[in-house]
């Protein structure tokens, strides 16, 4: 989903993407999934996948707020990507009032 929403600039899809991939189950993104985000973005999911559910202590459990935690990690990217989007937006919006 995550490559989808890059190629065909949809900021939604590409959060989708890394939100599923933080919150599933499985212990680990595989080869081929680090391959199509990359190993920068693979190595920041997998330090939220590990910050996700954490023990401070006194504090108690803290649970992490993955959607905010995403868009502020990958906070260039979905900016880029919004922009993008935003563009191909108004050229349909264009398209459509002719």
């Amino acid at each position: 989903m995550v490559q989808m929403g890059r190629r065909f600039w949809i900021e939604k899809w590409v959060i989708d993407g890394y939100k599923s991939l933080t919150l599933r189950g499985r212990p680990y993104i595989s080869d081929e999934e680090m391959l199509e985000i990359g190993p920068v973005a693979a190595f920041q999911l997998m330090r939220l996948r590990e910050e996700r559910i954490t023990f401070h202590g006194s504090g108690g459990w803290k649970v992490l707020d993955v959607d905010a935690a995403i868009r502020k990690v990958f906070s260039q990217e979905l900016t880029s990507i919004a922009a993008e989007e935003n563009k191909c937006e108004s050229v349909e919006m264009l398209r459509s009032d002719h």
